[in-house]
């Protein structure tokens, strides 16, 4: 039984200080403690994570002015080596 409490609470990241519940009752009302604590931890990365996410019509945003970005400095980078190219050949 004490292997089973020392797995849970390091798998909980709850840490086996000097202050620990020496009963089955309080033993399981920590657990039930840490339990709650990863799932509401998980569940604020959830939200967050899905409110930082992009929309369908922001990614089509944002992928047009990358599109657009890159095709000016492709034109510009192309304009610059037929410029050079012509006062080499003159």
């Amino acid at each position: 039984m004490e292997a089973l409490w020392m797995v849970s609470v390091t798998f909980l990241s709850i840490g086996y200080g000097d202050v620990v519940p020496h009963t089955y009752c309080g033993r399981s009302i920590c657990l039930f403690t840490g339990i709650m604590g990863a799932g509401c931890t998980v569940l604020v990365v959830a939200v967050v994570a899905r409110k930082l996410e992009l929309t369908r019509a922001e990614k089509h945003v944002h992928n047009f002015m990358m599109d657009s970005h890159i095709s000016k400095r492709v034109n510009t980078n192309i304009s610059l080596s037929v410029a050079l190219f012509d006062i080499y050949v003159k």
